[in-house]
């Protein structure tokens, strides 16, 4: 077996205002980082577009490994993130069933757990504990259900905004999180891939 790997990078020169598109062959999967870095640097691009692709000699086919953007120094403010503990400070795995979000306009910070985690339905029923369920379903069907939670207690908000934190960041930080999760686990498509390229080889 032998892999290669193809990056298409595709940006736009910020001085000219012309688009750039190139075409790298490489031995591994972040072999255009030296490329990417000088198109942002001195490019005059502000970010760049990069779909990473691998190859199977024996097949003559190409999967999808990533689709990622990177930015340079002007890089937009999002209005959420993913908080993280330092990996010496990590008890057990880290899964993307237990991850903090932070909203970054009101700094907000709340949880994402699958549904096998349960609340106690005195926590839940508290006035100023915000909770909100939803499901992700994949490309291949398989459905993925989650709560957020976020406890706001001793903050003294009203409920007028307490009910407004759920409309407005709540449920949108689902759909974040949705989004985030299609990408992250992208190689779901991958996978099957692989699966296929294992069965016609066995």
């Amino acid at each position: 077996m032998s892999w290669k790997y193809k990056a298409e990078i595709k940006s736009v020169d910020e001085r000219s205002n012309l688009p750039v598109e190139k075409e790298l062959m490489m031995d591994g999967p972040n072999g255009a980082r030296d490329t990417i870095d000088d198109m942002l640097i001195n490019g005059g691009c502000e970010k760049v577009d990069v779909k990473v692709s691998l190859y199977d000699k024996d097949f003559d086919e190409w999967y999808v490994d990533s689709e990622l953007t990177y930015y340079g120094a002007n890089v937009p403010l999002n209005d959420y993130m993913l908080l993280c503990e330092g990996a010496h400070e990590r008890i057990q795995p880290h899964t993307w069933c237990e991850a903090r979000i932070l909203h970054l306009k009101s700094k907000i910070i709340f949880m994402v757990n699958d549904c096998e985690v349960t609340y106690s339905d005195e926590l839940l029923e508290h006035p100023e504990v915000l909770y909100y369920r939803f499901k992700y379903t994949s490309e291949s069907g398989k459905v993925y259900r989650f709560t957020l939670f976020c406890s706001l207690i001793a903050c003294g908000y009203s409920q007028e905004r307490l009910a407004e934190i759920k409309e407005t960041i709540l449920k949108p930080g689902a759909r974040w999180y949705c989004d985030h999760f299609r990408e992250k686990y992208r190689f779901e498509r991958n996978e099957d891939a692989m699966t296929r390229w294992s069965n016609r080889r066995s």
